[in-house]
């Protein structure tokens, strides 16, 4: 039993320290798509470094053949933005391109993932195209969520930090025409309560 906790504890510190920038990016981001349900796992990298997703609950491991669909193509998006993050740390960030990103997340999942491009969006600049209203009003809400804590942090005396404000910008095509459709807040500088949460 002892011997058992202690291997245990030794894996789960090679996890937290040792994985690969991708790894713990893409972590960070599937936890906040999953609303902390999951954490990404390296297996064992002698395997080929496949990687299985850890259920904060019960701790139970699964491999890529027991996820469903909706959490492999979050799994699969995490690991894209981790890739593109670290890629980003070496050389100029390459703005990202997603077409329809959230068509196959329920509310819960596309609240997550606007969640995590926007996070993305501080380093990256997001293009993000789709035909359905439901996206943009995501991204509005989710908007406006974020400044009003932000503002309610603000008058507890904290101050915004020193970061370029985040502007978020909609189009719509429509006849030929792109126009800029208006968001209620396009703009938010992240106050402290809200970087330490990334």
């Amino acid at each position: 039993m002892l011997c058992r906790r202690s291997l245990d504890e030794a894996r789960s510190i090679h996890e937290r320290e040792r994985q690969p920038g991708v790894i713990r990016d893409a972590d960070r981001f599937l936890r906040t798509l999953t609303g902390n349900r999951y954490a990404l796992r390296l297996r064992d990298t002698s395997a080929g470094g496949a990687v299985e997703l850890e259920e904060y609950a019960t701790g139970a491991r699964r491999g890529e053949d027991a996820w469903s669909s909706g959490l492999a193509d979050q799994t699969y998006l995490a690991l894209r933005l981790g890739m593109a993050r670290q890629f980003g740390l070496r050389a100029e960030p390459l703005p990202l391109i997603l077409d329809d990103l959230l068509v196959r997340f329920d509310e819960e999942r596309r609240l997550g993932a606007a969640k995590v491009l926007l996070e993305i969006a501080r380093e990256h600049q997001v293009l993000l195209f789709s035909c359905h209203n439901a996206t943009r009003e995501i991204f509005a809400t989710l908007l406006a969520e974020r400044a009003s804590r932000c503002e309610e942090s603000r008058f507890d005396g904290e101050k915004t930090l020193g970061a370029t404000p985040l502007r978020v910008s909609c189009f719509t095509l429509s006849r030929g025409e792109i126009r800029e459709t208006p968001l209620p807040f396009p703009e938010w500088t992240p106050c402290l309560s809200e970087e330490g949460r990334a």
